[in-house]
């Protein structure tokens, strides 16, 4: 129950206000924790202590997820220009021309598929499901034959 009610609390604050310090949220956690009657005044600081020394432990795996993160998208754009860079002695101009614009439609597309899956996530999960089951084709074929 106690790690039911820490994992709410966690995560209805970070989702509040992912720009509060460690130390605010520990605060933050610290408080609604006294104010839901869960701990007593005499364990507040104790509990407080618990809460900013992991508050500041994932903070720190924030950080350095990020930094991995930044390095792979720095050398998968490398890997990428290096590609095209390799293309440049094998395709004609028109084609490279023609490879530039598929690539900028399928950055497009790719664009509108995150934001669509940005609303979707955002949805109750029973509107998840399409609208209609797909259609199956039939053991025997298309009809009519």
């Amino acid at each position: 129950m106690i790690v039911a009610v820490l994992l709410l609390f966690s995560a209805s604050l970070f989702a509040q206000k992912p720009s509060l310090t460690p130390e605010e949220r520990a605060l933050l956690i610290t408080s609604k924790m006294k104010e839901s009657g869960l701990i007593a005044e005499d364990q507040f600081d104790p509990v407080y202590e618990v809460n900013l020394k992991t508050e500041m432990e994932k903070q720190a795996k924030r950080e350095a997820f990020r930094a991995k993160r930044e390095a792979f998208q720095k050398e998968m754009k490398s890997l990428e220009e290096n590609r095209l860079d390799a293309y440049k002695d094998i395709l004609t101009p028109d084609q490279m021309r023609e490879l530039k614009i598929a690539r900028a439609k399928r950055k497009v597309a790719m664009a509108r598929k995150k934001k669509l899956m940005g609303r979707r996530k955002a949805m109750p999960p029973h509107m998840h499901k399409a609208p209609f089951p797909p259609v199956m084709p039939s053991p025997a074929g298309p009809a009519g034959k």
